[in-house]
């Protein structure tokens, strides 16, 4: 989260064409960058929970919300190695 209160998203998924994040039905586009790392900003968020997915040429990923870094550092290795996997 920026001080502003957007979330940052970041997913490496070389092989996709397409890929967004949808924070409770509002989708933004996140941009390819090096390597196939896909990054995304959404606008303020107002604070407390919100539901997420990721949309990688259509096919939507929920996102978790671990409740220990442990836990989201295993979600975001699993999802990193996923998507390549899936696209490449």
């Amino acid at each position: 989260m920026t001080d502003d209160g957007r979330a940052v998203f970041s997913l490496r998924a070389p092989g996709a064409q397409k890929v967004q994040v949808d924070t409770t039905g509002v989708k933004f586009d996140m941009a390819k960058g090096q390597g196939g790392a896909w990054t995304g900003t959404t606008t303020p968020l107002v604070p407390g929970f919100h539901y997420c997915q990721l949309v990688v040429d259509g096919l939507a990923i929920k996102c978790e919300s671990p409740a220990t870094s442990h836990e989201w550092l295993t979600w975001r290795r699993d999802l990193n190695d996923f998507a390549p996997r899936l696209f490449t």
